[in-house]
């Protein structure tokens, strides 16, 4: 599993919002910033707080990025991106430098999104069909060139690569579960063994002493 319940923080009060296909950025945009929140085409979707393995999958993939970056990019964890009057939230993005300061910052200014599969329906935010689906069209549609999904819900963690094509969709690569090395954004690399290794470590029930 890669998901917990949702948190609401207490005090806060989510009825005039939720049920509404109407919504847009100005409704949102006072909620506290620690509340885990997408809006989609007028809808509010709460997110839950996602598990250590989907969290150190995602801080992984930003590191590996991080470590060769050129100076006119910021490597970020999870950030709000708008996309065309919704407010997506990724687990990584790579951004230019001059749109860092935004919240959220603007799709135009995104160079890769990254998002890790979590559990839950295939009509659940995060889950494989929504990230491959909903998600692939949205980034595809706003421009933005690269987009990553990491899968840790298999067998074997995986990883696939969308390219942006010329004609405004993405090219869909294979789903890999060895080591990856990328030339884009720039020279990657990616274990995915040792990452399929750690999840299955810590994902084993052990006995208390």
């Amino acid at each position: 599993m890669t998901a917990v319940p949702l948190y609401v923080p207490d005090g806060l009060d989510l009825t005039p919002l939720l049920g509404r296909d109407d919504l847009t950025f100005d409704d949102v945009k006072n909620l506290p910033e620690d509340f885990r929140y997408e809006l989609r085409d007028g809808r509010l979707v709460l997110l839950p707080t996602p598990f250590y393995i989907h969290q150190r999958i995602a801080y992984e993939t930003v590191a590996a990025l991080d470590a060769n970056a050129p100076d006119d990019v910021a490597v970020s964890p999870e950030i709000s991106v708008f996309v065309d009057g919704s407010e997506l939230r990724p687990d990584g993005a790579v951004i230019d430098i001059g749109g860092v300061a935004r919240i959220p910052v603007f799709a135009a200014d995104v160079r890769l999104v990254i998002e890790v599969v979590s559990t839950g329906s295939s009509e659940s935010a995060g889950s494989r069909e929504d990230n491959c689906g909903y998600k692939a069209g949205r980034y595809a549609e706003a421009g933005i060139p690269l987009y990553w999904v990491i899968d840790p819900l298999g067998e074997r963690v995986t990883f696939t690569e969308f390219v942006l094509s010329a004609d405004g969709s993405y090219r869909r690569g294979p789903a890999l579960s060895e080591l990856v090395e990328l030339d884009r954004p720039w020279p990657v690399t990616l274990d995915l063994p040792v990452w399929t290794a750690y999840r299955d470590k810590v994902s084993t029930p052990r006995r208390r002493r």
